[in-house]
């Protein structure tokens, strides 16, 4: 039995005993160093690195001497990609306590988060938490106006009232 996929942040300063796993360790477990954007480092379990293809791909080439960079992911959203993981790498797809999870992750995530999630998913490869960011983001703006949707991705209507109406008369069926 495969003991469950811990994440163990590193402090600056600070040994790495400093946080407990939640599962005990054995010393078969290898554990990969993940450096955020801002260079705060992350050990985890080789199982739960590997809920990216990217990092995993990295891993079976042997590029993982002095940790793998993510230069593309900060601190606060690494924390919440390896909360994810740490949900589903292993685990059976049709896994109820997933689906449970999932909507807690999501529903607790503001906008501007699950924005920079979707962004990292992608970049690590993470195609399942790819798609559940994106049908989240999906979810919140599927019953939103123009108006609305324009609020929630910061977008500024840059038409003129006359290009607005233009577009409004040719696009007719999409605002019924």
């Amino acid at each position: 039995m495969a003991s469950e996929a811990v994440a163990v942040k590193i402090q600056e300063g600070v040994g790495v005993d400093a946080v407990v796993p939640a599962a005990p360790e054995t010393s078969a477990q290898r554990k990969i160093l993940l450096k955020s954007a801002e260079g705060e480092e992350f050990l985890v379990d080789e199982l739960l690195a590997r809920g990216s293809k990217m990092i995993s791909n990295m891993i079976d080439d042997g590029c993982t001497e002095g940790g793998i960079p993510l230069p593309n992911v900060t601190a606060p959203v690494l924390s919440k990609v390896l909360e994810y993981w740490k949900h589903h790498v292993g685990k059976s797809e049709t896994d109820k306590d997933a689906g449970e999870f999932d909507r807690d992750f999501v529903k607790d995530t503001s906008s501007s988060v699950l924005f920079d999630v979707i962004m990292v998913a992608n970049y690590l490869d993470c195609k399942p938490l790819l798609d559940l960011a994106c049908q989240a983001v999906a979810d919140a703006i599927r019953d939103m106006n123009v108006e609305q949707v324009r609020g929630f991705f910061g977008i500024t209507n840059d038409f003129t009232p006359d290009e607005e109406a233009a577009v409004r008369e040719e696009n007719r069926w999409a605002f019924d």
